[in-house]
């Protein structure tokens, strides 16, 4: 199984040799890592030379509430250029980009979903054209605000969705819209499992988390749906 890790800290590629002990554990075969600005402005490739020779995805992770919200998707077009850029300059390459645009965040009833959604096609659009990989991540319940608007986001935005299934209750039926879209249009779809042990309806450990996850493998049998942490710094 080809597992995903979030990562939000830069020790993940400072500090190369721990986060190979946590891709070796956790058969991890896909990185989803935010490098911080100073990365870009001062690129070290050890960590992405490593990561191909492990045969190793490394997407950078990243996201802003407002850029949902913004004309003609500025800020999201802002930070595919920082990869373009990047990739430009040095010889091994950032893959693709996540998207964790959390708009909706503490204004889920004002939330402009429509708006959300034109800025990421756009944004889609625009890294495809630039071959970059694009994974969004969204919250269990965007299917209760508008099904049609879920569906031409999966369809029309991204290449994978990456479902934030953190509740160790419902699993199942809270992807049930999800991975139909998935399926329907042939994307890749993961589910987020949470890995901070002591968090209130969460999962208790990762033998629970692989159970879950049996489950949800066999019970839709597809063989695009992924499993992923968040994040590599509660793993260590």
């Amino acid at each position: 199984m080809k597992n995903i890790v979030y990562s939000w800290r830069k020790e993940a590629y400072l500090n190369i040799s721990k986060t190979i002990e946590i891709i070796d554990k956790f058969s991890i075969k896909h990185i989803y890592q935010l490098f911080h600005d100073d990365y870009f402005l001062n690129p070290d490739d050890a960590f992405l030379k490593k990561m191909q020779e492990l045969g190793i995805t490394v997407y950078h992770l990243c996201g802003e509430r407002i850029w949902g919200a913004e004309e003609h998707a500025v800020g999201l077009i802002q930070e595919i250029n920082k990869i373009l850029t990047y990739n430009q300059k040095n010889t091994i390459p950032i893959q693709g980009i996540v998207f964790d645009v959390e708009t909706y965040a503490g204004n889920r009833e004002n939330f402009d979903f429509q708006k959300y959604l034109q800025n990421m096609i756009t944004a889609y659009h625009y890294a495809h054209k630039n071959n970059l990989y694009v994974v969004v991540a969204i919250p269990i319940w965007f299917d209760k605000i508008n099904i049609s608007y879920l569906e031409s986001l999966i369809k029309n935005a991204c290449d994978e969705i990456s479902l934030m299934n953190y509740t160790n209750n419902k699993t199942l039926e809270h992807m049930e819209n999800e991975i139909k879209f998935a399926q329907k249009y042939h994307k890749n779809i993961n589910t987020i499992y949470q890995v901070e042990f002591d968090r209130e309806n969460t999962f208790s450990s990762f033998e629970e988390i692989d159970k879950d996850f049996n489950k949800l493998y066999e019970f839709y049998k597809y063989d695009k749906l992924k499993k992923a942490y968040h994040h590599l710094a509660d793993m260590c």
